[in-house]
């Protein structure tokens, strides 16, 4: 399931991929390669709450996992910028320049 799903993951068909690492996941959740790669297939779906949890989860069983410390980083940089962004103020309207 984890080579399928990683495969599906790799063509861009994150939500069969999803399904099978989904499974992997639910069949050993204690496999931090599995949680990558579901990580990983969040990320491409840009979900990336749910990327980060994965990512974090990966991290605490492995915590060595290179790949997914870097996700992790990346994904929390992300998440960042989408904060900033929903907490700046609008923009002041410009008054219409007169003839």
């Amino acid at each position: 399931m984890i080579g399928r799903g990683a495969c599906l993951y790799a063509k861009g068909d994150f939500d069969k991929a999803l399904v099978d690492l989904d499974a992997a996941v639910n069949a050993e959740p204690k496999n931090a390669t599995a949680l990558l790669n579901r990580a990983n297939a969040w990320r491409g779906k840009k979900d990336y709450v749910r990327a980060k949890a994965d990512y974090d989860a990966a991290l605490a069983l492995k915590p060595d996992l290179a790949s997914a410390r870097k996700g992790a980083a990346d994904v929390s940089k992300i998440l960042e910028r989408q904060a900033a962004n929903n907490a700046a103020p609008p923009e002041a309207a410009t008054p219409p320049h007169a003839p």
